[in-house]
Formats: structure tokens, C-alpha cells, sequence
């Protein structure tokens, strides 16, 4: 399942102590942090602390990480951590 624009970006979250999977139609701004340092470093990034409105305005950091198809960055992995 792809977004609009081509791109596949499923996700997980937990909320009450359960794990969801997700497939939507998510877009993301591929010109954030998350997704362009490890892209242009070509390797795993710590994102520094930041307040997400997207999830209650909470504190979290990312950790990213390129995914390389031989030697071209194809697209980029990641998790957010909850700091508070």
C-alpha cells in the first residue's frame, strides 16, 4: 500500500499497551530531519530532541536509519522515542 506520491510508509504505534500496525494513505515531509540527514550522511542519525505536534506535543528523539539498494539511499527507517 502506497501513499499519494508513490511512496510506502507504514507504521506502528503503541497507545494502552498495544501495538498498532498501520497503512495509510501517511505522507511525510521528506525535508525534515529525519529523513534528509541520514539520507545525505548515508548512515544512522540521532535526531535531536523535539516537541511533535502530531503526537500530543510531546518530547521524543528519532533514531534513522538510510536503506541503501547497492549503493543508492532508496528510502529511510526509523523509530521515535518518547523522552518524557
Amino acid at each position: 500500500h502506497h501513499s499519494s506520491d508513490g511512496s510506502y510508509v507504514p507504521f506502528a504505534f503503541r497507545r494502552e499497551g498495544k501495538i498498532t500496525f498501520k497503512h495509510d494513505e501517511f505522507t511525510f515531509e521528506k525535508d525534515q530531519d529525519y529523513f534528509t540527514i541520514p539520507k545525505r550522511n548515508r548512515r544512522e542519525t540521532v535526531i535531536p530532541p523535539y516537541v511533535d505536534s502530531m503526537a500530543q506535543n510531546v518530547l521524543m528523539t528519532s533514531l534513522c536509519m538510510p536503506i541503501f539498494e547497492k549503493t543508492q539511499v532508496v528510502g529511510v527507517v526509523g523509530v521515535d522515542i518518547l523522552l518524557t
